[in-house]
């Protein structure tokens, strides 16, 4: 009786997933229809894992990067891959922005000011304070411009992330609301940070100097050699006057190579296309320096993460050209982000995982998806 519950749980799961992916496809619209033995081969090669595979992800995605046949379907990522390559025993536990300084002390994060976990006030030392006032905040922000207010869980597509600058004596955000404890604990609840600003390196900066524009990474940790694999990039950019840089928030993201040289234009959630932003021509050759230094960076990260074979990670690079994590994300990857501008999101590594997850989907129960 439990394996039938069990059974059935993962269909309704399945069907919800695949509900929602073929929500957002008919919202991007335009697909390519390549026909003939192109789609009949990436079928038979992702039936294999998911037999009810649409062909949608590869009729938009090759319209972008061309018929490739690694091409990732996004619902068969999130019913049958994502919950294989990553450990859910850990996921909500990783989630938890207030802990990342202590599991990854070697990312550079921006600085911890004050952090509220499940209602306690810490430092960014994780040393216990007191109950904080107006007064006490006052004094902890007393040497800093400007700071970001998150939640410490659940802060997914930039959702209640918000810069307040220093104004007279208080801090103000951009609608002209006054940090205060009451703000905090009715926007915040009992679960969240609050950073320091970070100075991003003029080269990122001409993006758009409003948002701290951040380079997002897949890394995977290969089920053949356990060896961590820098998969792919994009560098997100916030529009015009954007605290973030987050594509359901206005912004837009581009391709880069393996070499950090930027693709040619940007693109929306939708997959809208532009070649200017901001001002900003991307049919300009520009490439992000040392990258590197990025890839490197990226890799040490996420060698100390060993629940996670997957990660996606938002990287800044500061005014001395140091990179810096912002934060690193174990589920929910918005694969289109590199399908829609630079490549197969698994890269060369695809057959692997599919072969990983054909063997092994079945053992790992399945957590919730978002879109």
């Amino acid at each position: 009786m439990r394996q039938l519950i069990i059974k059935f749980m993962r269909i309704l799961r399945a069907v919800k997933i695949r509900k929602g992916y073929m929500k957002l496809y008919s919202q991007i619209g335009l697909v390519n229809k390549n026909g003939g033995t192109l789609e009949a081969d990436w079928l038979a090669k992702w039936k294999v894992l998911d037999e009810s595979v649409s062909l949608q992800s590869f009729r938009i995605f090759s319209k972008y990067i061309e018929a490739d046949m690694r091409i990732v379907p996004l619902e068969t990522a999130a019913i049958y891959i994502d919950h294989c390559l990553n450990s859910g025993n850990y996921i909500s536990f990783l989630g938890d922005k207030n802990l990342f300084d202590s599991i990854v002390p070697e990312a550079n994060f921006p600085k911890t000011i004050l952090r509220n976990m499940n209602g306690f006030f810490y430092d960014s030392k994780y040393v216990l304070l007191g109950a904080m006032d107006d007064a006490a905040l006052a004094a902890l922000f007393s040497t800093y411009d400007s700071i970001i207010v998150k939640p410490a869980i659940d802060s997914g597509s930039g959702i209640k992330v918000a810069l307040f600058r220093k104004k007279s004596g208080v801090f103000i955000d951009k609608s002209g609301l006054i940090l205060s404890k009451e703000v905090l604990d009715s926007q915040y609840g009992s679960n969240y940070i609050i950073q320091e600003c970070m100075q991003q390196m003029a080269f990122m900066a001409s993006f758009n100097p409003s948002s701290v524009n951040t380079i997002r990474v897949m890394t995977y940790r290969s089920v053949k050699d356990d060896n961590v694999k820098f998969c792919n990039a994009v560098l997100r950019i916030g529009g015009k006057d954007s605290d973030i840089d987050n594509a359901h928030a206005g912004g837009k993201f581009c391709g880069i190579d393996q070499n950090g040289v930027l693709g040619k234009y940007v693109c929306d959630f939708l997959g809208r296309k532009d070649t200017i932003f901001n001002g900003v021509d991307f049919t300009r050759e520009k490439t992000i320096p040392n990258y590197d230094t990025i890839k490197t960076f990226s890799i040490n990260v996420a060698s100390k993460i060993p629940y996670m074979r997957l990660l996606a990670l938002d990287i800044m690079i500061d005014a001395s050209g140091t990179p810096r994590l912002i934060e690193f994300n174990c589920n929910n990857f918005s694969y289109w982000l590199f399908q829609f501008t630079n490549g197969c999101a698994y890269g060369q590594y695809t057959d692997e995982v599919i072969e990983y997850a054909i063997k092994n989907h079945h053992l790992f129960p399945m957590k919730a998806i978002s879109f």
